[in-house]
């Protein structure tokens, strides 16, 4: 059997320091990575965005996530409280957050996020995050400039959700996980032959996770596949939800 030389120890040995570092210390790796991700997302920004035309971007986003709530609270906070006994949610702020990078191997098949935003700036974990399209997922872990966000694309996301029916009725169900073309409806309750078309889900705020009435997607198939409001294929900035 051939002997291994020293060089060959050595990178073995730089191997398995490198893995424990990753498994034991990850929120220290994290924040070394972060000033690289940090950099690179900029480079990569000023290359296609004047620094002034990017933030006008985040703001007029920051805007309609703001109009999107105002408009749905408006309409429905009412009568979800007086009929379904929901809680009347806290009042907080959207943290505007940029995506540093994806990685759907980080915890096995789960579909996860990495974003400029951690616990300096008071973000969090189980903190909703959204885009001004709707629901993007929830704040899993964070370091002190980052944050870990599960994607609702992630099968072990569970998020509770209703379809809006023709005459005001609910079917209710759980969302659980898909890809960024089509979502997974699951578990329906109050279901009476195939759901129709083109109907809007949102959270049902049961659970007390996400609150009620964010907008997830739409119907396009009777037996629960939703097409999301959000655009995952293209995720650059997310906003966190962060209760004063």
């Amino acid at each position: 059997m051939k002997l291994r030389t020293p060089g060959t120890w050595l990178i073995i040995g730089a191997a398995a320091l490198a893995a424990a570092l990753l498994v034991f210390c990850r929120p220290v790796a994290r924040e070394l990575v972060y000033p690289v991700e940090k950099l690179k997302l900029a480079v990569k920004r000023r290359l296609v965005d004047s620094p002034e035309v990017s933030r006008l971007k985040r703001d007029v986003e920051t805007l309609g996530v703001m109009v999107g709530e105002l408009e749905l609270v408006r309409a429905e906070n009412e009568r979800l409280r007086t009929a379904l006994g929901y809680a009347e949610a806290k009042k907080g702020e959207y943290l505007a957050a940029e995506v540093l990078s994806r990685d759907a191997s980080a915890v096995g098949m789960r579909d996860i996020v990495r974003v400029g935003k951690g616990s300096l700036a008071g973000v969090k974990e189980g903190a909703v995050v959204v885009t001004p399209g709707g629901l993007a997922g929830k704040v899993v872990s964070t370091t002190l400039h980052t944050s870990e966000v599960a994607l609702i694309t992630d099968p072990g996301l569970k998020v509770s959700a209703y379809v809006e029916m023709p005459g005001g009725s609910r079917t209710h169900g759980v969302l659980a996980g898909g890809t960024a073309e089509v979502l997974n409806l699951r578990y329906l309750i109050g279901r009476d032959g195939e759901l129709p078309v083109h109907s809007r889900v949102l959270t049902s705020g049961l659970g007390g996770v996400f609150p009620g009435g964010i907008m997830i997607g739409e119907l396009i198939s009777g037996e629960g596949e939703v097409r999301p409001a959000v655009d995952f294929s293209n995720l650059e900035d997310v906003f966190i939800r962060c209760e004063n």
